[in-house]
């Protein structure tokens, strides 16, 4: 059994704030079976004296419809400050069919609590660790003002069906722009692309997309031509050859006209 001092120089390995464990607690008490709470008040309005950390309301009829109470301790400081003080807890526990402090690894030390209280212990992995059970309370009969404070923190939850309807709406219509946005970049770049290929085809009486297999020597040309990387005496060739083939068409044609006269 630890003592008091014992606990007091334990170091906390993972150190949890209020909130942490509100969320720890949230997923272990969560729907459909519970209905939980955090931050309720005993009634609303100036009747409003002292609030509870957090509260799960059991919601299957063979749970028993338990209504149960948790204290959150970060600090060791803290849970002996409350210890000094047990009053706002037994307050607090007036409508609770059972109560608990939850704390993380070295802040409780659950021989100082009170005999009705139970202890859950948050371990440095997050897990929730029953280390003494609460007794059964014998709850008041809950009042409209202690109902009223349980409904208020649960509206506050609540995001009501048609509100999510509109917004599952709206994220929808932003999905849709976006893709729509991307597409329009996507096929104008394409389409831009086209145009350009349909462009040289024209100019060079050659298609390319009807299977041109010398793609890649004819890019290898014109890279060469619009570089100026073809020598001189090249060229002059080329010229010379175009210019002996276009004699010879004409020769040809010549041909075909004296033929045709001749007939």
């Amino acid at each position: 059994m630890q003592t008091s001092m014992e606990v007091g120089k334990q170091k906390q390995a993972t150190k949890y704030t209020a909130l942490d464990i509100k969320k720890l607690l949230r997923q272990r008490y969560s729907e459909p079976e519970f209905a939980f709470f955090t931050e309720v008040g005993n009634a609303t309005g100036i009747k409003q004296s002292r609030y509870i950390d957090a509260i799960s309301y059991s919601l299957y009829p063979s749970a028993g419809h338990l209504i149960e109470g948790y204290e959150i301790k970060v600090s060791r400081s803290d849970f002996l400050h409350e210890m000094d003080n047990p009053q706002k807890g037994i307050e607090s526990m007036e409508f609770c069919d059972r109560y608990w402090v939850v704390a993380p690894k070295g802040v409780v030390v659950k021989e100082e609590l009170p005999p009705e209280w139970g202890y859950i212990e948050v371990s440095d992995a997050g897990k929730m660790i029953r280390r003494k059970q609460a007794h059964r309370l014998s709850p008041k009969t809950l009042d409209k003002s202690f109902i009223a404070a349980l409904l208020r923190r649960a509206t506050e939850g609540t995001i009501p069906k048609d509100q999510v309807k509109e917004m599952r709406k709206e994220i929808y219509e932003q999905a849709e722009a976006e893709m729509k946005r991307r597409n329009m970049a996507k096929f104008g770049s394409f389409e831009e692309l086209k145009q350009k290929v349909e462009d040289f085809e024209s100019a060079s009486g050659v298609e390319i997309a009807r299977g041109w297999k010398a793609g890649k020597e004819a890019g290898v040309v014109v890279k060469m031509i619009l570089e100026n990387k073809i020598p001189d005496y090249q060229i002059s060739n080329m010229i010379e050859n175009l210019h002996s083939l276009e004699k010879g068409i004409r020769a040809v044609q010549k041909m075909q006209n004296t033929l045709y006269k001749s007939q």
